[in-house]
């Protein structure tokens, strides 16, 4: 019975002493369970990013843009056959942004003058819709109503212009409809600015062409942005965008892919 009763109180003792120990670690942090669900608690989800707004007669529109220092920082994807979608070509090409290029035919041909790589798809056209080109040379990008230089790295045909040399144009349209509209423009300091704007109620729809020059003029005065020149490109449904801080995709194909590499 003596025996019974001092093996009982061994292991008792024994108890103790391992709970003794586990408590004393506990209290010196070498065992913390409990630490790592503290931070789970405690730590806070990264804040959204407000929305960039603008506002035109009686709508308003979200948008958002970014910049391309250079030329080499940017290269221009044709997809008018290959019909990848944007996320497929930013994965595959490293893209960190990007945008659409142009508009393009039931042919799956570009609509206007378009080369890249040195390879010319199609030489410019006279449209009067499609009235300008965004290009490069050399260090510099440039938006004109000329056609590009016979030195230039890429030319993309699209349109209308919305502003040239500092000065908005006026645009006279029929069957103008609201769709998302995504542009491409020329900063004061020769940065290259890819803008998108949307109705963030039906991301597909936005502004109508002919009220684009105002709500550019608007969003320039609202991010003190200056832009010299500025270019409509592809829109509605076959549109995508690619930034840090928004994503768009398309719903049709895609014709071509401002690729933001750096």
């Amino acid at each position: 019975m003596n025996k019974i009763i001092f093996i009982c109180v061994l292991i008792l003792f024994i108890i103790f002493i391992s709970l003794l120990l586990i408590t004393t670690k506990h209290s010196k942090g070498l065992i913390s369970p409990y630490n790592s669900q503290h931070v789970l608690v405690s730590s806070q989800p990264t804040p959204e990013i407000e929305s960039k707004t603008v506002s035109y007669n009686e709508s308003t529109y979200e948008y958002d843009f970014f910049y391309v220092a250079k030329p080499t920082d940017m290269i221009l994807i044709p997809n008018f056959s290959e019909k990848q979608s944007s996320q497929e070509i930013a994965s595959a090409n490293g893209c960190i942004q990007g945008i659409n290029g142009g508009f393009y035919t039931k042919d799956n041909k570009p609509l206007g003058g378009f080369m890249t790589g040195m390879n010319i798809l199609r030489n410019p056209v006279k449209n009067r819709l499609i009235d300008g080109f965004i290009w490069s040379e050399g260090t510099s990008f440039y938006i004109t109503l000329s056609e590009p230089s016979s030195h230039a790295q890429f030319f993309l045909q699209a349109g209308p212009l919305l502003k040239i040399k500092g000065e908005s144009t006026n645009i006279s349209i029929s069957n103008d409809e609201q769709k998302r509209r995504h542009v491409a423009s020329l900063s004061n300091d020769g940065s290259l600015v890819f803008f998108t704007i949307f109705n963030p109620e039906s991301v597909y729809e936005g502004p109508f062409l002919t009220d684009l020059p105002v709500i550019m003029s608007l969003i320039e005065q609202d991010t003190n942005l200056h832009l010299k020149d500025i270019i409509n490109l592809d829109g509605g449904s076959a549109s995508a965008y690619i930034s840090k801080e928004k994503i768009l995709q398309e719903f049709s194909p895609i014709g071509s892919f401002f690729c933001i590499q750096k």
